[in-house]
Order: C-alpha cells, then structure tokens, then sequence
C-alpha cells in the first residue's frame, strides 16, 4: 500500500510537474501577444492624431522665424552630401555648395541629427516643402510613441491615451509639428531620454541607464537646448535620495558615451562659433527680475489658458493623491527646463516647449481617476475630460500654422530664361528662394548672392556690416560677379541704406523688369508684399577670377574660383579666344 501510495503520489507529482509546465508553456506564449497588445495602444493612438497632424501639410512655403528656411536648405545640403559622398574633400564640396546655395547656417551652428534625417528623407523622397514636415513628422511620431509609453509606465493605457493626444494636439506642440524647426525633434528626443531615465529610475537596471546615455546623446546633438536634461538628472535623483544608483562601473561607461557621442560636435562648436554662443548665453535686454518670470509668463500660450488651470489644480492636488515617486519625476522636468532656459540669457517663448508636457500630466492624470475614487469625483472628472479632448481636437482641426506662398514661381521662371547665372538676392527670407532654386538647378550652374550687399552674424544683436553704399559699388559688384539676375522686394527697406541704392538703380535703362510676384500669407508681414525679378541688360562673364563670400560666423571669408562653379570668368573667355 505504502509502495502503491509512493506510486501514486510520484506519479500525482509527474502529473502537477506537466501542469506546471503547461502553464508556463502558455505563460511564455502568451508574452509575445500581450507585448503585441500594448504596442497596438499607442500605435492605434497615433493613427487617430494623424489626419489632424497632417492637415494641409503641402499648404504654403517656408517662413517661420527665418530660421525655417535655413533647416530646409541645410537638409537639401545633406541629401546632396549623401549623394555624391566627397569623401577626400568634403570641406571643399562645402564652400562650394555654400557659394552656390548660401543658406547653410545649421551645419555647424545647430547639431547634425535633424539634418541627417531629413537628408535622408530628401534623398528618398526628394526635397520639398512636404517632405520636410515629413522629416519633423517622423520626429513628432518616436516622441509621441515614447510619451505614451512613459505615461502608461508610471499610470495606465487610458491616462496616456489622453495625454498624447492632448500633448499632440496643444498649441505649441501643434504649431511646431507642421513647421521645419527643431524644436519638435529636440523635444521627441528628450521625451525618449526622459523615458529610459525614469524606466532607469524605477527599475535601477544599467539597460535603461546605457539607453538613456545614447538617447541624451542623441538629444544634445539634436539642439543644445536638451543640456535641461543634465540638470532634470540631478534633480530626481536628490529628490529620490537615490544618487547610490551612480555607485556602479555603467555609470562610468555611460558618461564615455555621452561624451565620445557628443564631444566632437560641441568642440567644433566651440571653437569655430564661440562669438555667437557667448552673445546668446549672455544676451540681456530685460531685467532680472523680468527674466524670472519670463517663461512662467509665456506657459499660457503654450498650452492654453484651461489646461494650465486644470494643471495647477492637479499640481496641488497631487500631493495627496499621487505617488510621491510620479511627483518627483514630472516636478523635476518643468524645474530642470525652467531653471536652465532661466540662466539663458537669449530667450524665447519656444525655448521652454521642453516642460509642456509635463505641465500637461498635471492637467490629465487627475482626471483619468481611479475605480476607488468617490463616484462622484470620477463622474466630474470624466466630463471634464471629455470637454478637454472635445475642445483640443475641434480647435487642432481649425488651427492654421503661419504660412507664405510666392517664392517657388520666381525660381522656376529664372530656370527657364537660361540654365545659368549669378542671381544677387535681397528680400525677406531669402533662404526660401534657395531652396526652390537648388531644387531647379540640378547641375549647379546658378550662383546665388546673398551677402554682397550686407552680412548679419546669425542675428543683428550679434553685428553686421555694409559693404556697398553708392550706386558705382553696385555697378562695380554687377561687373565683376557677371550678375544677370536680381530678386527684390518691394518693401522700403530700412535696415541698410545701400537696399535703397539698389532699387534706385533698378530703375535705370540698364536692367528690364522681368516680372513681378505677390506673395500671400496668412500675417500682416506679409499684406501687399511682392517680389520683382530684374535682368541685367548688361550681363557679360565675371570680370573677377574668384567669387568672395564674407563669412562673419568664421575667422575667413570663403572664396572660391568662378571656374569651379561652373562659370568661365572674363579672362578665361578672352585667352581662349
């Protein structure tokens, strides 16, 4: 019996051994769909945001801040560089390309990751205004995947489905996913570093922590404004008490890719643009007391009067209901981005795009309540939540992003006049013009002038100089470039006197009216505003060997022989003969 009873309960154990095994068998298939499942929320989430982030993406040229044409032009360089890898002479290929297209302030001035990007996306797609709201919309979709992925780590699917599509759809968010600027991309960057910090926080593994070396990294090369993210590190971690997490040889292998990843752009940074950086760093037009408060000023613009409310209700509240942990985390990005674009001297509502969302968590999270919360309390909730989602979504479809329209037409009519030339330029946001041009001039053939008249270091608060001032330094200019066409604007200038020089002589028997171009916009810059492209009636080869481009950013200016930009000056012409 006792051996029968040893029989049957080994073969009992035989039998539970399978069932377990059974189970964990299922268990382990099982894991595959479940991750599969919540890949599908924010995948799904995404999907719905983007018929709105895509509206009317096609609509209108380049035109926010300036800074917007630079971006576009930039990624048309790197598509160029990718396609004809001049790997022997890359510096040369540049001030080549930067004689014939002078609209490349982001190679050195704005880190390389976006440009990479786009130039990638311009050599697939080609280059055009579509394709470079694409570039910021691939960067918009990898910051809102990770945003979800963030919220629902630290609360549920159903608060970070809210909160995406309120921090998608939010004023600032919205203007600058339809717009080519980096503040989308430097902002999706840093919700993905954010995401492997806190994961690293919560879970205090070194994967999360090697992630988050090579996201910052990511994000610092980006723009410079991620450095917030040095700060952000310090702050949770002294609010956590948890700096033992540092005590391990990965934090030191993770510092050696940050700084292996980074180093030899900021290097080149500061060595050939220190001027600039100090003058920004440094920049005060406000007193002290107005630089504290200037970024808690510009929060109601960035998000909306009504979100901000709920999201100081939800500050105070969180204290009580939230956990202590979540507090510190979203506490300490909007005093990390505060504090730094704070000590900034140049500022600009923009600059703290970087804490809106988690001044929007605040706004959600206490409305997504809980099952154990007071009935009521879910009920009042709940309806405010669906007015918040209801309102962001009626106002996002109807939002029109700043636009301008007119440049594309006056570089294709210069295209079909002749199939080169040396074009002096002088409007407003002439990299718009460059742009259209690079795209028409497929053999590079056509030079664009840009800075014969004048030069500006990034911005005026920086310098400038005026090269020309008479009507003979014009003509002098107009010989020795072999210039054949001029684009202006028909605004009275006011910002160097020798712009007015230049339109007096336009109107002398030497230069014929080609055509002139409205340019529509949905601002009042741009009311009654045209362009007027000239021909000069007198156009001969450059009487001048080389092309000499004044360079304020760098110790030298650029020159470059007329000859290798595929023009035959005045002398060659005249020894061939």
């Amino acid at each position: 019996m006792e051996t029968v009873l040893q029989k049957g309960h080994g073969k009992t154990l035989r039998m539970e051994n399978v069932e377990i095994d059974e189970q964990s068998r299922l268990t382990v298939s099982a894991r595959p769909f479940a991750r599969g499942y919540k890949m599908l929320w924010p995948l799904l989430t995404i999907l719905l945001l983007l018929p709105i982030l895509m509206r009317n993406i096609g609509k209108g040229e380049f035109n926010y801040n300036v800074d917007e044409t630079q971006h576009a032009c930039t990624g048309q360089y790197v598509a160029d560089l990718l396609r004809d890898h001049p790997i022997l002479h890359p510096l040369a290929y540049t001030y080549i390309y930067y004689v014939h297209y002078p609209a490349l302030s982001g190679v050195v001035h704005w880190p390389p990751v976006f440009y990479a990007v786009e130039g990638i996306v311009f050599l697939l797609m080609g280059a055009s205004v579509v394709t470079a709201r694409l570039s910021v919309l691939l960067f918009a979709v990898v910051g809102l995947w990770f945003w979800f992925r963030l919220v629902e780590k630290v609360h549920s699917a159903r608060v970070a489905f809210v909160a995406t599509i309120v921090l998608a759809l939010s004023p600032c968010f919205l203007l600058f996913e339809k717009t080519v600027m980096l503040e989308i991309p430097s902002a999706a960057m840093c919700i993905v570093a954010s995401y492997f910090w806190i994961s690293f926080l919560k879970q205090k593994d070194n994967f999360n922590l090697y992630w988050f070396s090579f996201t910052v990294s990511l994000a610092m090369l980006t723009k410079q404004n991620a450095v917030y993210l040095v700060l952000f590190c310090f702050f949770s971690l002294t609010g956590l008490q948890q700096w033992n997490l540092l005590k391990r040889k990965s934090t030191i292998w993770s510092l050696l890719i940050i700084i292996c990843v980074t180093g030899p752009y900021y290097l080149l940074l500061s060595s050939m643009h220190w001027s600039t950086i100090a003058g920004d760093l440094t920049e005060k037009h406000i007193s002290a007391l107005q630089q504290l408060a200037f970024y808690w000023a510009a929060v109601p613009g960035l998000v909306g009067w009504p979100l901000l409310a709920i999201a100081l209700v939800g500050g105070v509240t969180c204290f009580a209901w939230n956990s202590r942990e979540n507090n510190i985390f979203f506490l300490s990005w909007i005093l990390s981005v505060y504090v730094m674009m704070t000590l900034i001297g140049h500022k600009e509502d923009r600059y703290v795009i970087y804490f809106v969302p988690a001044i929007l968590y605040f706004a959600i999270w206490p409305l997504v309540m809980p099952s154990n919360r007071n009935g009521w309390v879910r009920v009042a909730g709940c309806v405010l939540l669906f007015g918040v989602v209801l309102s962001t979504v009626r106002s996002a479809w109807g939002f029109n992003r700043p636009y301008v329209s007119g440049y594309a037409p006056v570089a294709r009519d210069i295209r079909r006049m002749g199939d080169s030339g040396v074009i002096l330029l002088d409007a407003e946001i002439p990299a718009n013009l460059i742009f259209f041009m690079r795209n028409e001039d497929t053999e590079h053939r056509f030079v664009l002038l840009r800075k014969a008249l004048y030069s500006v270091r990034i911005k005026e608060e920086l310098g400038s100089e005026e090269y020309l001032h008479t009507p003979e330094d014009l003509k002098k200019l107009m010989r020795e470039d072999g210039i054949r066409f001029i684009v202006v604007s028909n605004r009275p200038p006011d910002n160097f006197p020798v712009e007015m020089v230049l339109r007096d002589l336009l109107k002398t028997p030497q230069f014929r009216l080609v055509k002139q171009y409205p340019v529509e916009g949905n601002s009042r810059e741009w009311a009654n505003y045209s362009l007027s492209l000239y021909e000069n009636l007198d156009a001969g080869p450059p009487a001048a060997q080389d092309l000499v481009v004044p360079m304020m950013t760098l110790d030298h200016d650029i020159t470059v022989p007329f000859v290798k930009l595929g023009i035959t000056p005045l002398a060659d012409k005249v020894v061939a003969q």
